[in-house]
């Protein structure tokens, strides 16, 4: 497995990750129809975008065998009530098959690092509140749960999410 800074040329990869893992992830936690709604083509454009126009950000994936199967972006916080906080993990996703094998971990701790390194630490994630896996994931990368939930509308419904400091990054 190689962990390297995305670049646009990885938009599509990526959205297609996203997707695949939001379809398998999320599957009886958030609705089915906001599910099938999900477009690669959109994704993929919105990937390509953020690559390209957003320097305070970072995109990490992961590859193996040349295919990216994972990918993590962080960059500074975006929550202006927690002023506290000054880097976020803003999404990682694996495809299901590249799940339990160490690339969640390798794409986490190097984004924590470039955190770290670049003055934005402290670093929150948030998390839907119903995902255990997530949730044990984060606790076992030394994530402290934090702050108050919050609600994020999906497709005209509410779900709960959860915060995860870290004080500081990870090392």
């Amino acid at each position: 497995m190689t962990v390297r800074i995305a670049t646009p040329a990885d938009a599509a990869a990526i959205a297609a990750v996203h997707v695949a893992s939001w379809s398998s992830t999320y599957r009886g936690l958030i609705d089915d129809a906001y599910l099938a709604s999900i477009d690669v083509v959109k994704r993929t454009a919105s990937w390509q975008q953020r690559l390209t126009t957003n320097p305070a950000t970072r995109t990490l994936v992961a590859e193996l065998a040349g295919a990216i199967v994972g990918f993590c972006s962080a960059g500074p916080n975006r929550d202006a009530a927690a002023l506290h906080i000054r880097g976020e993990v803003y999404a990682i996703y694996l495809r299901e098959e590249a799940k339990g094998q160490g690339h969640g971990r390798a794409l986490f701790a190097e984004s924590m690092a470039w955190l770290r390194a670049g003055g934005l630490a402290p670093v929150r994630v948030w998390v839907f509140a119903d995902n255990p896996r997530a949730r044990t994931f984060y606790e076992r990368m030394g994530g402290v749960r934090a702050g108050e939930p919050k609600s994020i509308d999906l497709g005209g419904k509410a779900y709960a999410e959860v915060a995860y400091d870290w004080p500081e990054a990870v090392r």
